[in-house]
């Protein structure tokens, strides 16, 4: 059994939700907790609540909302007022999320399960960065951590790639941090993730699928898709975060991977946010994912989300004010 904590900004880009669904769907995983990253963390954290809710588990797996602004508060956020368009999630009192800092109930849960917790790190890094600083002795007992984030393959003739990936950009100081930690990491970078594909064949097969979470992903990804092609003139997304939490699975997926030591760009005027391969005395912690089996990952990924488990009747309400996980 795999006890996994998500770190996710869910409710932007559709691959979040992917991921979360992608988790639930998965009994060889037991999910101890979301935090939210980056922006409107409350929000983020309702429209998590709202995914649960649609597997008849809200209030069974503790939420935490995670400080709005980058670790430094000294960088703008990316692309703010977007989140949760899509997701009914008006009217769900704050209360549904723990009082708590995320970085708390991180290190809280690393410390009650030493050596156990893996970290799904799908988001900006502020939260892991805050609970390294406050607590790095604590944060020494994570059994590893799955990250998306980076690029290195700008080489690819089939795809022309930016020099920096949102995730580590979008908090550069954050990211530095959690690198320079020594934790163990697996990082699955953008020049990996965008060999994945989602497009209408699998969106009509989440239509085919009597399950009100596969409802939802339909009408996510009936929203997306247009918006992405508008925007990049492709008819599929990326399935950035879900194939690093189907990495963490099926570790057999990963072709070619290399252990990195790895630095962040902070300072450049172009390159802010890239991650660099670096000198460090033999010290690489960092297993960079460099080649998967892509059609073995999609079939995976289909197998679980088109196979939805129905645990408990769906429960779509708000918690009423006095069960609410305090």
């Amino acid at each position: 059994m795999h006890k996994i904590l998500l770190d996710t900004d869910i409710g932007t880009d559709i691959d979040d939700i992917l991921a979360l669904s992608f988790l639930l769907a998965s009994p060889e995983i037991e999910l101890l907790g979301i935090t939210t990253a980056y922006g409107n963390t409350v929000l983020r954290g309702k429209i998590a609540y709202q995914v649960l809710a649609h597997l008849g588990r809200a209030g069974q797996i503790p939420i935490a909302a995670g400080q709005p602004a980058t670790l430094t508060s000294s960088r703008p956020i990316f692309w703010p007022g977007h989140e949760g368009k899509n997701i009914d999630h008006v009217g769900i009192p704050d209360h549904v999320l723990l009082d708590q800092p995320a970085e708390d109930f991180i290190l809280e849960t690393v410390k009650a399960q030493e050596g156990e917790v893996t970290i799904l790190a799908i988001a900006p890094l502020g939260n892991l960065a805050r609970a390294i600083l406050k607590a790095p002795d604590t944060m020494a007992r994570v059994k590893r951590i799955y990250m998306m984030g980076g690029v290195f393959g700008r080489n690819d003739p089939t795809f022309l790639l930016p020099v920096t990936e949102h995730n580590i950009h979008s908090d550069p100081e954050a990211a530095q941090v959690v690198f320079e930690s020594g934790l163990p990491i697996t990082l699955v970078p953008l020049d990996v993730t965008t060999k994945t594909r989602l497009g209408q064949e699998e969106l009509q097969a989440l239509g085919e699928v009597d399950h009100p979470l596969a409802r939802l992903l339909h009408a996510e990804l009936s929203a997306w898709l247009p918006f992405v092609q508008a925007h990049d003139g492709r008819e599929f997304t990326h399935m950035h975060d879900p194939l690093t939490a189907a990495l963490l699975l099926r570790p057999a997926l990963v072709v070619h991977s290399q252990s990195m030591c790895i630095g962040v760009e902070t300072q450049g005027v172009y390159t802010t946010g890239q991650t660099v391969p670096i000198s460090a005395a033999g010290f690489k912690h960092v297993e960079v994912v460099l080649q998967i089996d892509a059609p073995a990952f999609q079939s995976f990924f289909l197998e679980r989300v088109l196979q939805l488990p129905v645990a408990n009747p769906p429960n779509l309400e708000p918690l009423p004010e006095e069960s609410g996980p305090r």
